[in-house]
């Protein structure tokens, strides 16, 4: 595939994301419909008794005067954090419309749409403005769909973790049960939203935490997740997953930063998850940020990671002094990156690299024919730590460091001397924002202990 091409995809990706929703609304006849007042707590209290029948409820875009009108869910965090936001208590449709030039909106809210019991349910076409903490979470489902919806400014809220610390968070799309690998079942689709401002120091775009369904995660797109006070987090961060999962065919462009080691797509576990992360454009520019992420074991709290796949991705990493467009940690095992298309610089192309936890072994892991052309390494195009045991490379690299065991490549004699005692150095930054990062994957369950 050609630039030219990637990049003809990408235009059409991202307007394929901005046109699915005004099409849902008319493919599905609501049994309910609900128009905004743009009062609060009428709005929530509306469309809740509306959800709670069940069945296609349709959120209007005017008011019953034909006047553009949000819903109206508070934008006020202590009053929000109450009541500013529905319950999924039944199997249910909430769809949004187009009219002319609105779209239906709903304004504020503390995770507006919450879903915290096992029901089917479908979210497409809404237009969230400055939710707190996320516009949508789904912590109990029989099957979910979220698609065509355009979630902007996700306003932080402050959380404590463990060490103690007061920190923000912010999500745009939430699914996870928190250890219970039986709270979510039946398929997930987050199909073709748009997530648009973030800014915690925590940030995702979308976020799944012990999901026990087979899953999607395509055609979304991530923008300006960033902010000043952005340290952590990703576009797409996927943990303790349980089934295979699909991630293809999504824009993620966290935007520039000199702190946030904010990942474009973070994956990490379990064993039982099958993780197939395809066709995906992500750029990075940042010190630490990587593109892609493949994680798993002791230092995350996983079982593992094993025969992922990662091909045909288009990443773009710059003033990646500590960072790489794709990186491997710890107990990842027989994944299969090939095909990718990697551009700018970085601290290297690919590699593998521990934690610093030294626990687990990165094995059996396969990079074929990857295209390093367009990129720039300060140390080398492929590094492989001493966790790297009996991994192979095929295809074209200008140089390689290879301090593990049993690790094979066509890229010619591997550079061990020189580079084993520059590399302690070189890693220490990259390890530590990879440990920060994991300190706060275990924030989650904490969100809603806010901080006054």
């Amino acid at each position: 595939m050609s630039r030219r091409t990637a990049f003809s995809s990408l235009f059409l990706l991202l307007i394929t994301a901005l046109m699915i929703a005004p099409a849902v609304a008319a493919s599905h006849p609501a049994h309910s419909v609900v128009y905004p007042t743009g009062v609060f707590p009428d709005d929530v209290q509306n469309v809740q008794a509306a959800v709670d029948k069940g069945g296609v409820v349709l959120l209007k875009a005017v008011n019953v005067s034909g006047a553009p009108t949000s819903f109206n869910f508070s934008t006020d965090l202590a009053v929000a954090a109450v009541s500013g936001g529905i319950n999924l208590t039944t199997d249910v449709t909430i769809l949004g419309e187009h009219s002319g030039r609105a779209r239906t909106t709903i304004l504020g809210g503390f995770a507006p749409i919450l879903g915290l019991v096992p029901v089917k349910s479908s979210i497409q076409g809404i237009v969230f403005e400055r939710p707190f903490d996320d516009a949508i979470q789904i912590a109990a489902s029989t099957g979910t769909d979220v698609i065509g919806n355009y979630i902007h400014n996700v306003v932080p809220v402050k959380v404590r973790v463990g060490s103690g610390r007061i920190i923000t968070f912010g999500d745009g799309i939430d699914v996870g049960s928190y250890g219970d690998n039986t709270g979510i079942t039946g398929k997930v689709r987050v199909m073709g939203n748009v997530i648009d401002g973030l800014g915690a120091i925590f940030s995702n775009g979308v976020q799944f935490d012990t999901v026990g369904a087979e899953s999607e995660v395509s055609g979304n797109v991530v923008v300006h997740l960033n902010s000043p006070d952005t340290e952590t987090g990703g576009g797409i961060t996927l943990i303790r997953i349980q089934k295979p999962i699909v991630v293809s065919n999504n824009l993620i462009i966290p935007g520039a930063s000199s702190m946030s080691d904010a990942d474009g797509i973070f994956v990490g576990g379990d064993m039982g998850a099958r993780y197939k992360v395809f066709s995906n454009f992500i750029y990075c520019d940042g010190t630490f940020a990587d593109g892609i992420d493949i994680t798993g074991g002791d230092a995350t709290g996983t079982t593992g990671t094993f025969d992922a796949v990662i091909a045909n991705n288009f990443v773009t990493t710059k003033n990646a002094s500590s960072g790489a467009p794709i990186a491997v940690f710890d107990l990842v095992t027989n994944a299969l990156i090939e095909g990718n298309f990697l551009f700018g610089d970085g601290y290297f192309a690919m590699g593998i690299t521990t934690y610093g936890f030294e626990t687990n072994t990165a094995s059996l892991n396969r990079f074929v024919d990857n295209h390093l052309e367009g990129f720039s390494s300060s140390f080398a195009d492929i590094f492989f730590d001493a966790n790297a045991e009996n991994n192979r490379v095929i295809g074209k690299c200008k140089s390689l460091v290879d301090l593990g065991t049993g690790n094979t490549s066509t890229c010619g004699e591997a550079m061990k001397s020189a580079a084993a005692s520059e590399t302690p150095q070189r890693l220490a930054g990259m390890q530590a924002k990879s440990r920060n990062l994991l300190q706060l994957q275990h924030v989650r369950p904490l969100v809603r202990t806010r901080i006054p």
